[in-house]
């Protein structure tokens, strides 16, 4: 199968035609031995007739793209029988995006067949398309964008309804660091939308939060002889005070909390030989004690009791638990009956059986808080608009035909400026010529201050200055004392 592309090294891209027409050496050939059959005399012969390789751009002439000395181009012929007539070359392939300023065709051939033994760059993202650095999204086009790079941190980025020029897109590009975007680069924006975003009159929601506080307090009841059949049961309350770590905030407390490392024990009240009417009585009755902050013949809790917690002890819940033991079904009914009565207020309903979280009195259920949220709605219209945005640390904005700024030709490597002006030339030339950008409406506010004390003004005597305050209530001092023109004019904006 003959060839298509024949990769080769660029030795010379010195055109003196301009064409973008490069010198450049295939890998398959024997150099030194195509040279001497074309008697070629190196220095001498370069861009002549004489020499077998010079490669001319695949891309058209109004498409620059030189690649620089020692890069990889892939060559292709018009005629594969004739080697050294009618070659062109495209712009070999890269190993990263972070290699664009200057990569060998050694590093090129990465991702060639002959690039097995060459280390692999750094990836910029993972196999899902997410980048692995969140801060490297922008420097390099996505996926649909049509696009034109510089070696550098410029490019110009043609998206479907968008132009972007851009320059310092990032600070640094080195092949074994996630590039970092640069916010503060300079561009150019120019957009064109197809709908307008309008904010509708704004609205206040009431809205519930739920707050993580720490549980004060912990009661376990117990029933020791749920297999009594004589309606005449012994038992105790326990009231336990619960330490102030992770496992007691109310996200966290439940059920089944195992808190007997978070406890220890503040009051003990005990039942003997109650009815069960009389022993649900007592428990709900000394919970709603709780509630109230007094126990009768016990601490006084005051203020800091809530948020605080009931339930039955740990025997019992594991008695009824799903796919426990209990062969006594006198055990499992009384537990039962004692389960589904005990809660602070009846009235909250099945939320307050078993266990129940009292967040402040007579609330069962975790902590909350009202918020006043203010909404403001928006309505998307079909509303078709353009736009232009430019950006920088510091912008100018200059006319020729105002013609203060001489350029020193001898600040800069070039002879003229049609490439661009260099920062000793911004520092030197430019900016010392040119002016402030104003805000127009922090200098309209000026001068409305301006009139009105003009016109309201007062004079304690007709040979005395105007007082310090105006007839409307207008001070003398905000014309003078403030510093208006730090806010009128912006400096990093300039023209000539």
């Amino acid at each position: 199968m003959s060839k298509i592309l024949y990769p080769a090294s660029v030795v010379n891209n010195e055109d003196p035609m301009m064409l973008g027409r490069v010198r450049a050496y295939p890998f398959d050939q024997n150099i030194e031995s195509v040279l001497a059959g074309y008697n070629f005399v190196p220095g001498k012969d370069d861009w002549s007739e004489k020499d077998p390789f010079i490669i001319l751009p695949l891309l058209p002439m109004f498409i620059s793209q030189v690649p620089a000395v020692g890069e990889r181009i892939s060559v292709i012929l018009q005629n594969s029988e004739r080697r050294y007539q009618d070659a062109y070359y495209v712009q070999g392939a890269y190993s990263s995006p972070m290699t664009m300023k200057y990569e060998n065709a050694q590093a090129a051939n990465k991702n060639t067949s002959l690039g097995y033994r060459i280390k692999q760059n750094l990836a910029i993202k993972n196999k899902d398309g997410s980048f692995k650095n969140v801060q490297s999204f922008g420097v390099f086009p996505e996926l649909n964008d049509v696009s034109m790079l510089g070696r550098g941190t410029s490019d110009i980025i043609v998206k479907p309804n968008s132009v972007l020029i851009r320059a310092g897109k990032t600070l640094d590009l080195k092949t074994n660091k996630f590039p970092i975007a640069n916010e503060k680069r300079a561009y150019i924006q120019v957009s064109s939308f197809d709908t307008k975003t309008q904010n509708l009159k704004s609205q206040d929601l009431i809205k519930i939060n739920q707050i993580n506080q720490e549980t004060q307090y912990l009661i376990e009841w117990n029933v020791y002889n749920l297999d009594n059949q004589q309606n005449a049961f012994t038992g105790d309350i326990t009231l336990y005070k619960l330490k102030s770590v992770e496992k007691t905030l109310t996200d966290n407390i439940n059920y089944d909390s195992d808190l007997t490392d978070v406890s220890y024990v503040v009051y003990t009240q005990q039942f003997v030989g109650t009815t069960i009417e009389t022993t649900v009585t007592t428990i709900n009755s000394f919970i709603n004690q709780i509630n109230d902050g007094n126990i009768t013949n016990g601490p006084s809790l005051g203020n800091q009791r809530f948020p605080f917690a009931y339930r039955p002890n740990i025997q019992i819940r594991n008695l009824l638990k799903p796919g426990s033991n209990v062969d006594n079904p006198i055990v499992f009914s009384n537990a039962s009956q004692f389960i589904s009565r005990i809660t602070l207020n009846p009235g909250q309903g099945p939320k307050g059986f078993s266990f129940g979280l009292v967040s402040s009195k007579g609330v069962i259920g975790k902590p909350s808080e009202l918020v006043i949220e203010t909404i403001t709605p928006k309505q998307v219209t079909t509303d078709s608009g353009t736009f232009m945005m430019s950006a920088a640390d510091t912008i100018i904005m200059m006319s020729h035909r105002s013609g203060n700024i001489v350029f020193d030709p001898s600040l800069s490597p070039n002879p003229n400026t049609l490439m661009g002006i260099t920062q000793q030339q911004l520092q030197d030339n430019v900016l010392p010529n040119t002016y402030s950008m104003i805000r127009g409406e922090i200098l309209f506010d000026y001068l409305e201050k301006i009139s009105r004390f003009l016109q309201n003004h007062v004079h304690s005597h007709p040979s005395l200055p105007p007082d310090a305050l105006t007839w409307a209530g207008d001070q003398k001092t905000e014309l003078f004392s403030f510093p208006w023109r730090f806010r009128a004019l912006n400096e990093n904006i300039r023209i000539n």
